[in-house]
């Protein structure tokens, strides 16, 4: 597997984490539980975003724009769109 491949597949996984925290926060789960695991994968989204784009792209602007206290949907929809950005540049 190459490089580019490793990155997508990191995207995937952390879109699928993404998504998780966003459902268990929807079905009640507690909101500490939460917190915790959202910022854990806020913090490893950042760095994915910085090392594929760099500091001062529009990927790791957007996703710090919207700071702590957005429903997680919204993060993960960003992602997604960093995703789609890499896919292009790494595979035409």
């Amino acid at each position: 597997m190459n490089i580019d491949q490793k990155i997508i597949d990191r995207f995937d996984e952390l879109i699928g984490r993404g998504t998780a925290i966003h459902t268990d926060a929807l079905s009640g789960q507690l909101k500490f539980t939460i917190r915790d695991r959202k910022a854990g994968w806020r913090v490893s989204v950042l760095t994915l975003l910085v090392s594929v784009f760099g500091e001062d792209s529009v990927h790791v602007s957007e996703f710090r724009k919207l700071g702590g206290g957005h429903d997680n949907s919204l993060y993960v929809e960003v992602l997604r769109a960093s995703k789609k950005r890499s896919e292009k540049s790494f595979f035409g």
